[in-house]
């Protein structure tokens, strides 16, 4: 399945990009309209989530797959979250985009420290690991699903209509609630393993319809007005099509091994717990010593900084680990 390994790695730059917009306390016009495009694009990730589960739990057993996970990404999270948990607890960081930080220090350090980890408050990208490890929580539910291709569907449907209901919050508060959103965007990666025609043909036709989306996502912020839960209820439905399309183009112009892409895909889960610390320092640098020179001079930068200094990390912990790099770094 090299179409699903080459969509993975190329599904973490992209969101490693979007985090990169985020660096600017003050967005270039057209960073906004960037940022509408690509900036739910953890959907495709939850997606190849859920294709991928429909491939490796035909001998299920719950306790053997949760422990594997708390293997894989939990206890990874737990270690790689230390540095930047230890800045909010130790007084260091100061200011949150949502938390309430006179609220935060009034905790004993066993709560704060809890908080954190059940939100991934600490670090921009980390909510994402709560709200997938309670997907992965409901898992004896989609072992139930994923042979029963009809209740699948229907499922599937219902979830979309929920999902569209209770929307994303704002600023990822409350990522086991945003388990929810992404729950239609997990179903369908397992609806398209159990039947792959449905994105194994018209590949042109996807160009066509992914080149519309893309138009008509970065398009939103025209809206005005609209309301943010407005938006990302539109979101969910652009990015489920655009998943069944980027899937199909994979599949017909990237189904072969392509040597970055599965560097990328392989420690996929290592770049996503580390890069919001890249992203950080260079958030600082730009607002103290560049914040004169023009965004979309560095930006690139900083993405391609932010990609190869996380790749380097990989590197030396792997070296420095060794047989334990599995279970302390998910890589």
């Amino acid at each position: 399945m090299y179409h699903v390994n080459n969509f993975r790695g190329a599904a973490i730059l992209l969101i490693v990009l979007t985090h990169c917009l985020s660096v600017y306390e003050v967005q270039p016009e057209i960073f906004r309209y960037l940022d509408s495009a690509i900036g739910n694009d953890t959907f495709y990730f939850v997606a190849i989530a859920g294709f991928l589960f429909s491939f490796t739990t035909n001998d299920f057993s719950y306790g053997r797959f949760m422990l594997g996970k708390f293997k894989a990404i939990i206890l990874p999270y737990l270690v790689l979250s230390i540095p930047a948990i230890a800045i909010y607890c130790l007084g260091i960081k100061t200011d949150h985009a949502w938390m309430d930080m006179d609220w935060f220090s009034s905790l004993n350090p066993v709560l704060q420290v809890g908080f954190l980890y059940a939100t991934g408050a600490h670090l921009g990208p980390l909510w994402f690991i709560p709200m997938i490890i309670t997907l992965f929580a409901l898992s004896p539910l989609f072992v139930l699903l994923k042979d029963r291709v009809g209740a699948l569907a229907i499922v599937f449907l219902l979830s979309v209509v929920v999902g569209v209901i209770v929307g994303r919050p704002e600023s990822d508060k409350f990522p086991e609630l945003e388990s929810v959103y992404f729950l239609p965007a997990f179903l369908l990666g397992m609806l398209l393993a159990a039947r792959p025609g449905l994105y194994r043909t018209h590949a042109k036709g996807a160009v066509f319809v992914a080149l519309v989306l893309l138009v008509f996502s970065a398009s939103l912020p025209m809206l005005g007005d609209a309301s943010h839960a407005f938006k990302m209820r539109l979101h969910l439905l652009i990015e489920l099509v655009m998943s069944v399309c980027l899937f199909s183009l994979f599949y017909a112009f990237m189904n072969h091994r392509t040597r970055w892409l599965d560097l990328f895909a392989r420690i996929s889960f290592f770049i996503f717990f580390v890069h919001g610390y890249f992203v950080a320092v260079f958030r600082l640098i730009d607002s103290h010593f560049l914040a004169d020179v023009p965004a979309l001079v560095t930006l690139p930068v900083y993405f391609a900084a932010t990609v190869l200094l996380s790749v380097a990390s990989f590197v030396v912990l792997k070296i420095l680990l060794r047989d334990r790099s599995r279970t302390l770094i998910a890589a």
